[in-house]
């Protein structure tokens, strides 16, 4: 038996005691690491590509559109007065019906009782203006595109002294030309002591102001259009004015230096913000 007791008590010295163990043998738990989200920048807008147009081809389109747009609503307006001077009721109402910009000529051509020629000169008045207005449009597109393109790249552009030139004198002589008109035509009328004389002298807005007191629908018209010209010129005489103290401006923040060499010859720009 006493061998039987060594043998157990040797076994339980033997066995690790739950009580005995070190809190430093656990190990301790481990801690999940936070995954930080990469934020996703937003897609940079896309530059603007080249213009469909150059750039005085677009400014040309836009120019000639609306100048053709005016001339033949001015047609319209003045075969209208033309044919509302009429004493024919008929005539006097294709007259109100023509000067409608656009869509008068279409109409007016479809009246019974006119001839077959002025059926086709009106449908072809309603064209023209169509036409006018389709390359006003297209010019206009082109501008804008080159407007954006050139804002985007930093493209500024100095204006042409020709462009500057041909907008100064053609607004001075314009207005001179139609005022002086102005002065003609209403003399008569201003000896009659009539209010159409008087009125037709007021710059830029007498013949609007005299159209009322006219004689006929045609004399109207052509008051009306002085005025318009007035207007007209006088826009593009300060146009190129101020286009030419545009160009001084950029002519003063560049300065431009040659230099000439034994075997060398460069241009140094400097260009002041």
């Amino acid at each position: 038996m006493h061998w039987l007791s060594w043998t157990l008590a040797a076994a339980l010295a033997t066995e690790p005691s739950a009580a005995n163990e070190s809190p430093a043998s656990v190990d301790p738990p481990v801690a999940p690491v936070p995954i930080a989200a990469t934020p996703t920048s937003a897609p940079s807008p896309r530059p603007p590509e080249e213009p469909s147009f150059k750039r005085k081809t677009a400014y040309g389109l836009l120019l000639g559109g609306a100048a053709a747009t005016l001339g033949f609503v001015w047609v319209g307006g003045m075969i209208g007065a033309a044919y509302r001077d009429s004493k024919n009721w008929r005539d006097r109402d294709v007259g109100t019906t023509v000067a409608i910009p656009f869509a008068g000529p279409f109409i007016a051509a479809r009246r019974d009782g006119l001839p077959v020629g002025e059926k086709v000169a009106f449908a072809a008045l309603g064209l023209q203006q169509w036409a006018a207005v389709a390359v006003m449009m297209a010019g206009g597109i082109g501008v804008s595109e080159h407007r954006k393109y050139e804002r985007h790249y930093g493209i500024e552009h100095r204006p042409d002294k020709s462009t500057i030139l041909g907008l100064t004198v053609a607004g001075l002589a314009g207005l001179t030309m139609s005022y002086g008109m102005t002065v003609g035509f209403s003399t008569g009328d201003r000896r009659a002591g009539g209010p159409y004389g008087r009125q037709f002298l007021v710059p830029f807005v007498g013949g609007f102001m005299a159209a009322p007191h006219a004689p006929n629908n045609r004399v109207a018209v052509a008051a009306m259009t002085s005025s318009a010209v007035q207007i007209a010129s006088a826009a593009a005489a300060t146009t190129g004015i101020a286009l030419a103290v545009r160009r001084k401006r950029l002519d003063d923040r560049l300065t431009v230096t040659p230099s000439v060499g034994r075997e060398h010859a460069f241009v140094s720009a400097t260009l002041r913000f």
